[in-house]
This record gives C-alpha cells, sequence and structure tokens, in this order.
C-alpha cells in the first residue's frame, strides 16, 4: 500500500519531494520510537532509516517531514502526541552515526492517527553522502499510549536501525542495531522527506575557521559570529568559497554568503636605525 494518495505533497509552494519511502508500508508491523515519562524512562526507544544524497543534487535543504504509523492504547483524542523529536545522523559503517541535526520538542503539523507531517523550525541542510532520518514521539504511556512507525517490507540501502537504551523491552539493542538484529520483522521504513535541491551547496574551506557555528539573535537586534581567514601554506591567488547560513527566518531560511580570500606576495622590509657617534 502507498501513502501517497492519503498525504498530499509534503511540501508546501516551492517544495520537492526528497525521497519517498511511502511504498511497500504495511500496517500489520510497527516499531515503537518513543521517549515515554521519566518513570518509564528504560522504555526510550528510537527507530532510524537511511537515505542518501546523491552528488548530482548538490545538497539537500529538507524543509518537511513525514514518518506513517500509529497508535496503541491512545486515551486521548485522534493525533495525541503533544510533541516529536526530529534527528539527522550521518552514517556510521551502516548504522547511524553522528547526529548532524536535532529538533526537540516540536509540534506536529498534521497527525492522521499517528501518521505525521512535521514542519521543521530549521531547515536540515545535507551535503551530498548517506545519512540516517529518525523521529520520536515524545508522549506519556499513561496519557497517550505507545506509538508505533510502520514497517517496510521492502528494503532500500541498510537495514532501519533501532536502540533501547534501557533495555525494558528485553531486546538485544542497547545500542544501534539493525532491524534482523533487533529481532524486527521487516528492513525498512515508511518516511518521505520534502524541501530543495542545491538551495545553498556547503563547503569544507580549509583556510576559513568558524569560532562560533551558532547562536541566537533575538528579534531587533544583532550578533557578531567572527570569521578567521588563514592562508597559512597557500600559494599566491585568490581563494573563493560560500557559507550558507540556516535560521528560522520564515522569509529566508537559507541564505547563501559569497567569501573571497586574496593572499598576495609578501612584502620585504628594511628596517633603519638610527646611527650615533658617541653616548
Amino acid at each position: 500500500a502507498s501513502f501517497a494518495d492519503a498525504f498530499a505533497a509534503a511540501a508546501g509552494p516551492g517544495h520537492d519531494l526528497l525521497y519517498d519511502q511511502s511504498d511497500n508500508v504495511t500496517t500489520l508491523r510497527g516499531v515503537n520510537s518513543q521517549e515515554y515519562e521519566s518513570g518509564l524512562s528504560a522504555y526510550d526507544s528510537q527507530a532510524a532509516d537511511d537515505f542518501t544524497v546523491p552528488e548530482e543534487d548538490g545538497s539537500w535543504t529538507v524543509y518537511t517531514v513525514e514518518a506513517f504509523g500509529d497508535y496503541k492504547n491512545n486515551n486521548g483524542p485522534e493525533g495525541y502526541a503533544p510533541a516529536v523529536n526530529v534527528y539527522f545522523y550521518g552514517d556510521g559503517k551502516g548504522l547511524p552515526g553522528t547526529a548532524v541535526y536535532t529538533a526537540e520538542g516540536l509540534q506536529p503539523t498534521f497527525d492522521y492517527d499517528g501518521s505525521f507531517i512535521i514542519e521543521l523550525p530549521m531547515p536540515a541542510l545535507l551535503a551530498p553522502g548517506t545519512y540516517w532520518f529518525s523521529m520520536q514521539v515524545d508522549m506519556d504511556v499513561n496519557l497517550g499510549g505507545q506509538w508505533f512507525w510502520y514497517e517496510r517490507t521492502e528494503q532500500t540501502g541498510y537495514e532501519f536501525a533501532w536502540r533501547n537504551p534501557g533495555g525494558a523491552f528485553n531486546k538485544p539493542c542497547l545500542q544501534w542495531g539493525s532491524s534482523g538484529s533487533c529481532g524486527f520483522d521487516q528492513p525498512d521504513l515508511g518516511f518521505r522527506l520534502a524541501g530543495k535541491r542545491d538551495e545553498c551547496r556547503p563547503q569544507n574551506i580549509a583556510w576559513l575557521t568558524l569560532p562560533k557555528a551558532n547562536g541566537i539573535v533575538n528579534s531587533d537586534s544583532k550578533g557578531d559570529s567572527p570569521l578567521l581567514f588563514d592562508s597559512t601554506g597557500l600559494a599566491v591567488g585568490s581563494y573563493q568559497g560560500q557559507l550558507c547560513l540556516i535560521s528560522n527566518d520564515p522569509a529566508q531560511p537559507v541564505r547563501e554568503i559569497p567569501l573571497e580570500m586574496s593572499v598576495q606576495e609578501a612584502a620585504e622590509f628594511v628596517v633603519f636605525l638610527p646611527m650615533i657617534a658617541g653616548r
């Protein structure tokens, strides 16, 4: 079954559907991915599935994510989940590695009985490569029950990953493990990503250092973020690059800032000291 008809295009105007795993999703199998109340934190669990940003796309700016699932023993109204956590991880040899994007406590934009559309407060900018998308419902079981992310019967890339650090589910995955090694039936999860391609291409610039890469600037105020240019070891010439500034400004969430450094030949200095005949 496909959720493409049940959910209109994930993105708002001008956004593309970047990645789609809404096909071959089974409503018969689901995996818990949930942050519970403090007294039940041993049951905290997290699921993630991989995707790849192709080289030819330059970069992805992800504005909207979708995850398909349902509730069990939900004692509140339909679509009770008060908040969700969204993460993107780099690839760590076939499992989620270092987190590259974190947005916690988000109110779902749309919740159809456990299938979510979530507009990110700040977009996630991803250079070409393999990543892992994770969504975790933040909900007390005594009020909202449990949430289960629908599994997908077809495998694309790696098997989905899961972990339960507290070990309360008695599965062999206190740390990230693959679907099969954790004892689940299917290899993938149902989700979609939407945004823009090559809106701003992130670069690793060897001659530039940002002592402060993020921060908060209040409305109607200014903030400084120094840039350190280092020409050590560089040949004479002109060097160009760009910074991608990402913010929660709805009018301009992504801004490209061009950079240029000119390396000139070292100047020669001759120092003249005053000469005296005696003292």
